[in-house]
């Protein structure tokens, strides 16, 4: 308490009177020869009325004066000026210490003052042989706070506190090797950016990265100033984000992605930022929404999606977020709705599509999501409506035109009947003329003109019997798949010798309504869909094909007739 009221008053004479005189170094040896002087004139004298000095009414001899004297400028000087050391440790005092320009320490022990060539403050705390060393200050040569605290051979050991210029406190902690190794950071505002562990003036190891309302933005582990291994990271809201492994500065490994509100969103491998690997997503409320494979971010693999209630939707393959090799799609019942292969989320290549009664509507392939190529077309009950050829997402029966009998059967089976309307008949002898073969036949002439390399050929009436010495007979037949409700007529063609499908016939069914609705509404809208009516019956060209169309009283499709587009 006595310290804090006469330290006021003391310290500015120590400072303004007593460090000059320090600086005075040969008064001390004047003082000596002064007094030396004095005291012969005065001890060597008599002793008279004059030897003494009158003090009220007390006589106080003049030697006795210069002796409190004398021992009052020896103790001023030991204790003032150049106080041993016991002296200074008696009165808990720090001796004052010049520094050189070139920074140097006389090689002292204990606590001390360094000042500058200028007498400014430089370092207030223990030396040992002229370093630093124990608890202490240093300042700045403008006098601003440095550092304070531990110090080893000259730098920063133990606790500590760093200061800016300004005199905010920039850093505080444990200090290594003259750095801070584990502690906190400020900005120059004051405001804690990071408490941790650091290296080489880098986060390292494990640490807490701040808001700048004081907030957690990061707790984990950290290498070379980033997040690296296990952490957690903080969204605005305070919640927690992320909770796992980290990899230069990036989610990696396993880990837990939260929204905004906290909700669990996914939790899986991650790597460079991105879910990767085996993971999980899920609705907010905590539902599995996905569960499998990852890559980029992205769904990629096998893997299964969920409804919010639990239920299946999909499982099977996926590539970039979407549904790709195969697969199945269920309904919202659980029902199945399509199971095959897919491409950029729909169906294409081989798959099956099933009815709401679990039945198979639709056997066949698909392109980029339509019907498209050979398939079979069911009704709820699993009876075929049609099995053939599909573009764009409606049955083609006019596919079947140039295909051949073998090839139809291929499709379809074999017919529930055959007709044959026309005879084409080789004769047996190559060199027979054709006005003979002809009489020998006895039919009308043939569709086609003579072959490159052959005979004329001749067309007889469906009743009459080949020739008897006819060795190669071709004939038109009308194949019949009554269960289709259609019919295919199958012609040869003499110049190349192959027969094909030149006329399809449907006799009604889902199949006809679907492909008059269709050339109804190309008509409508493609200019390149011809169409003509003449009473009941529609003509239509589209897509190389001429189709004829019978409509009954109430102008519902009756019979279809397809052909090839005349050139």
């Amino acid at each position: 308490m006595i310290a804090k009221i006469v330290n006021p008053f003391i310290n500015p004479i120590k400072k303004k009177i007593l460090m000059p005189l320090k600086r005075l170094k040969s008064w001390p040896k004047l003082l000596a020869k002064w007094l030396v002087k004095k005291l012969k004139q005065i001890l060597g004298s008599e002793l008279s009325r004059e030897s003494y000095i009158r003090i009220g009414n007390l006589y106080i001899a003049k030697k006795l004066i210069a002796i409190i004297l004398l021992i009052a400028l020896v103790l001023y000087f030991f204790i003032f000026i150049k106080p041993p050391k016991f002296v200074n440790k008696w009165l808990n005092r720090k001796p004052a210490i010049s520094v050189n320009a070139a920074g140097a320490a006389p090689a002292y022990t204990g606590e001390a003052k360094l000042f500058n060539e200028q007498g400014q403050l430089l370092f207030e705390g223990e030396l040992k042989d002229g370093q630093y060393e124990g608890a202490g200050k240093l300042y700045a040569e403008d006098g601003s706070l440095l550092y304070e605290g531990e110090l080893k051979a000259g730098k920063f050991e133990g606790r500590g506190k760093r200061y800016r210029p300004d005199g905010t406190l920039a850093e505080e902690g444990l200090y290594a090797g003259g750095a801070l190794v584990q502690g906190s950071l400020y900005d120059e505002s004051g405001r804690l950016i990071y408490t941790g562990a650091l290296a080489n003036g880098m986060y390292e190891g494990e640490g807490t990265l701040y808001a700048e309302d004081g907030r957690i933005l990061y707790q984990g582990g950290f290498k070379a100033g980033v997040p690296d291994g296990k952490g957690r990271k903080y969204a605005d809201s305070g919640n927690l984000l992320y909770e796992g492994g980290f990899a230069n500065g990036q989610y990696a490994g396993e880990g837990s992605l939260y929204d905004e509100s906290g909700n669990l969103v996914y939790q899986g491998g991650w790597l460079a930022g991105q879910k990767s690997g085996s993971g999980k997503e899920l609705y907010p409320g905590g539902a599995i929404a996905y569960e499998g494979g990852f890559v980029n971010g992205k769904r990629n693999g096998d893997g299964t999606e969920y409804a919010p209630d639990g239920t299946i939707r999909y499982t099977g393959g996926f590539s970039n977020g979407r549904y790709h090799g195969a697969g199945t799609l269920f309904g919202e019942g659980g029902d199945t709705l399509y199971e095959g292969a897919f491409r950029n989320g729909v169906y294409h290549g081989e798959g099956k599509l099933y009815g709401p009664g679990g039945m198979v509507e639709y056997e066949g392939t698909f392109l980029n999501g339509k019907l498209t190529g050979n398939g079979s077309w069911y009704r709820e009950d699993g009876t075929l409506i049609y099995r053939g050829k599909f573009a764009d997402g409606e049955p083609d029966p006019a596919a079947y035109l140039g295909m051949s009998p073998v090839a139809v059967e291929a499709l379809l089976g074999p017919s529930t009947g055959n007709d044959v309307l026309s005879y084409v008949a080789v004769p047996a002898a190559d060199e027979a003329p054709a006005d003979e073969a002809a009489a020998e036949g006895g039919g009308t002439e043939a569709s086609g003109d003579a072959g490159a390399e052959g005979p004329a050929a001749e067309t007889v009436e469906e009743t009459a019997p080949p020739a008897a010495n006819d060795t190669i007979v071709q004939a038109v037949v009308r194949m019949r798949y009554q269960e289709l409700r259609m019919a295919f007529i199958a012609e040869l063609d003499p110049e190349t010798g192959d027969t094909a499908v030149t006329e399809v016939r449907l006799g009604g069914g889902p199949v006809l309504e679907r492909l008059h609705r269709l050339l109804e509404e190309l008509a409508q809208r493609d200019e390149s869909v011809g169409k003509t009516s003449r009473g009941q019956t529609d003509y239509y060209t589209w897509n190389g094909a001429f189709y004829i169309i019978e409509r009954d009283a109430e102008g519902a499709p009756k019979t279809a007739t397809i052909q090839s587009e005349p050139a």
